[in-house]
């Protein structure tokens, strides 16, 4: 079964959606600025 949206649906679930990953990805970047370093000398090993 497929379900119609309306546009404003739409636009609604795209802003829910960006704002949901904005929030996500800041949270993450605050949590992780203090291993960054760390993280970034794995990142420069030869594998």
């Amino acid at each position: 079964m497929k379900k119609r949206f309306s546009e404003e649906q739409i636009i609604g679930f795209l802003r829910e959606a960006v704002a949901a990953r904005i929030g996500r990805v800041t949270k993450a970047a605050a949590q992780n600025h203090l291993t960054a370093q760390g993280a970034t000398r794995h990142a420069d090993d030869p594998a």
